[in-house]
Parts: structure tokens; sequence; C-alpha cells
């Protein structure tokens, strides 16, 4: 595999044959444009010192950039050491783009073959497809990105143009920049003051490089964070694409729009703004049980955190992924709860007394039917054996009552309150104790 970082030497040498080759490249089309020998009106390369070709400048370029590449930081002068990592940020670039370009190729041939089969896996083609996508992103991003050698050595420049500007009618003490010819002239009239000067600018420029690259480095940081929280995203959207509602908002975006545009509301003022997305997001909770789960989670998350406002899940570079898992989580313990409750409905018939005390009426009704059509005979004999043990009727009705909140004590009163009421119960009731 292809290291990303070479030594200095390997890739001045690298640069130093390419350029060899663009050079010979050059020197072949010159010959085939005609015979410069038999042009009168055309000078030989090397006659006249300032007026070299393009060829020999290029060729002493190239010569300067290979020796500069092969010195050490140490033994440059700025100037070379910004010409230095210029041009290894750029062969850098290049491998990179070499490998993207390699993986694009790659993606798009997989997924080509894989929609020529009929049978081929949807979810796997999506996958590919979304690779594909960020890995066009990446291109596009890499090429129009400037090296921070370059976009320093930018901003250097626009601060001396805009302190010229701006500082030309201020005393030459008070300025932060000047020409060189100024600080020649002023060298003249008072070294002094002015190496001062000079001192206090070089270390004034110093902080501005130092303020640039943090700033630099801070954007690039969060950049790279958004980005890792978009491939998250993508992830999760892949195995559960009904949690990617961004279709799904713009249609509902345009429906409350035109209805609230009908009302004679300012659909720019941000209270309709905000009542519109409030809309926007009651519904989807409505319609997408995932998705309202996701948005429970995280909901939960800042109110539980210290200050309210952070999460964990969204200061995460995979926070998507970790709102998956606990989605997942509570899907697979929701239909547990659900079945369980279904069971305890099934289980508790009354919700109250007056529940309770028309169920033990129906039962006993029923058990005194059951009674009759047994022989007077076996219930006499059987008698003495349940004196001290309870029926499965009177055990049933003590369970229920239980689940009611009632004790044993209680349900017996009931029954015994019913007994003294005319016509409540026949001859066959009995109370808890036989």
């Amino acid at each position: 595999m292809e290291t990303e970082d070479k030594n200095p030497l390997e890739v001045a040498a690298e640069i130093a044959t390419k350029k060899t080759e663009e050079i010979t490249k050059a020197k072949e089309a010159e010959k085939e444009k005609g015979n410069a020998e038999d042009d009168p009106t055309k000078k030989k390369p090397g006659e006249n010192d300032e007026d070299k070709s393009e060829i020999e400048k290029a060729e002493e370029q190239q010569k300067d950039l290979q020796r500069i590449l092969s010195t050490k930081d140490s033994e440059l002068s700025e100037e070379e050491i910004v010409k230095k990592k210029e041009a290894l940020s750029k062969d850098k670039d290049k491998r990179v783009q070499d490998k993207i370009d390699k993986r694009i190729g790659e993606l798009t041939t997989q997924i080509d073959d894989l929609k020529k089969d009929k049978d081929s896996d949807k979810g796997r083609i999506e996958a590919l497809e979304n690779e594909l996508t960020e890995a066009k992103k990446k291109k596009d991003g890499e090429e129009s990105k400037e090296s921070f050698a370059e976009k320093a050595s930018k901003a250097d420049k626009e601060r001396v143009e805009k302190y010229l500007q701006e500082d030309k009618d201020k005393p030459r003490e008070e300025k932060r920049e000047m020409s060189r010819e100024d600080i020649e002239e002023w060298l003249d009239e008072d070294q002094v003051s002015a190496y001062e000067w000079m001192t206090q600018r070089t270390l004034r420029q110093e902080r501005e490089r130092i303020a640039f690259k943090n700033i630099y480095e801070s954007e690039n940081a969060v950049r790279d964070f958004y980005d890792k929280q978009a491939k998250s995203s993508a992830k999760v959207w892949v195995k559960y694409p009904e949690l990617n509602v961004a279709n799904r908002t713009d249609e509902l975006r345009s429906e409350f729009e035109t209805k609230a545009k009908a009302e004679g509301k300012d659909i720019a003022s941000e209270s309709v703004i905000k009542e519109v997305n409030e809309k926007i997001f009651e519904s989807i909770c409505k319609e997408n049980e995932k998705y309202r789960i996701c948005s429970e989670i995280i909901s939960q998350d800042l109110k539980d955190s210290a200050d309210g406002k952070t999460s964990k899940y969204l200061l995460a570079e995979n926070g998507a992924e970790l709102v998956m898992v606990e989605m997942e989580k509570r899907l697979t313990k929701e239909p547990d709860k659900k079945k369980d409750e279904e069971g305890s409905e099934e289980k508790l018939t009354f919700k109250n007394k007056e529940e309770l005390d028309a169920y033990i009426k129906e039962q006993k009704e029923e058990e005194e039917e059951r009674l009759r059509s047994i022989d007077d005979g076996d219930i006499s004999s059987s008698r003495n054996d349940k004196k001290n043990k309870m029926t499965p009727l009177q055990q049933k009705q003590l369970d229920l009552a239980k689940k009611a909140g009632l004790s044993k004590e209680q349900l017996e009163n009931q029954i015994k309150r019913r007994k003294n009421i005319p016509g409540a119960f026949s001859g066959a009731a009995k109370d808890l104790d036989g």
C-alpha cells in the first residue's frame, strides 16, 4: 500500500523525473516546428543570456526545486521553505487524488455489475452508491482545496496591501507596513528607530501568522467533524432508509406554507417559520415511529445533561449510529411491554369494587347451577373435607380480589353483605371459610 508521506529526497526525484519528461516532450515539440538553425530570424537558445528560452528557464527552476527539496529547512531561506512546502503539498494532493479516482472506478464497476444481476441485494447496491457519492464529493473538495502554505502566503500579501492602503497618511512610526524604498530611506536617516520599527513589525507578522494558522486548523477540525457525522448518518440511512426524512420534510413544508399563505400569514416571519417547523416535526413523529423514538432519545439526553443544552449524541462523530443502537434496544423492549400489558388486561376483568361485585355474583350463579346438577349425597359427603379447604371458585374469587387491592377479610365482608340482601345469592352461597 502506498504511504501518504514520502522522504523529501524521493519526492524530489519523482518531481525531477516528471519535469524531465515534460522538458523532453517540449523539446521534441519545438523540433517539429522546424529547424531553428535554418531560420535566420530566430535566435538559438543560449545565444543571449538575457533572452533564454522557456525550456532552459524551466530546467533551471527544476534544478533549483530539486536542490530545495533535498536541503534541510534550517539551511533554507523563508522563501525557499515556502516553495518546498508547496511542492510537497502538491505531490501529496496528487497522490490523494489518484487514490480517490481509483476508488471511484472500482465502485462504479461494482455497482454496474450488481445492477446487471436481478438477484443482487438492493441494500448492497445502495450502500455502494452512497460510498460513490461520498468519494465524488471528496474528489471535488480535494480539487478545490488550497494547501495551507498557499493560503498563508496569500493572506500575508492581502494583509500587507491592506495595511499599506489604510496607513498611507499616518506617520511612518505608526505605520504597520511600508514599501522597501521607504524603509531604506528611513535607514539612511535614522537606523536605530528604523530597526526598532522593523523588529516590532516582525513580531506582529508572526502573531498574525500564528492566529491565521489557528483559525485555519479550527475550521478544518469543524469541517472534518461534520463530514464524519454525515458519514455516520449515511450508514444509518442504509439500514433504516425511513430515518432519512429530508424529502418528507420538504413535502410537508410546502404543504404547511401553502396553507399559511392561504390564511394570509407571512411565511418569512419567525413566528410562522417556527409554527411550520413544529407542525412538520409533529407530523413526521406521528407517521414515523423510528424517527419519533430517535427524537425522544436525543431530547431526553439533552434534558439529562448538566446544562440542558448539550447531548453526547450531538457531540459524537458517530452520533447517528449511537442513537440507532439505542433505538433498536427500545424497539425490542416495547413489543414485550405491550405483550405484558395485554396479558394483564386479560387477567384483570374488573377495575373497581362494583365490577368485582358483579363478577362475583355471576360466578356464584354459575357455581349454583353447577351444584344443582350434582347429587345431594355427594355434596354432603364432601362437605366436611371442604370445611377447612377453599373450593377452586373461592380461590379464584380471592385471587381476583387481591388483584383489585382487596384483602381476604374485605372479600368475606362483601360476600356476607350480599348474602343478607334478599335474592342476591341462593342457599349455595358460601363464605371463604366454608
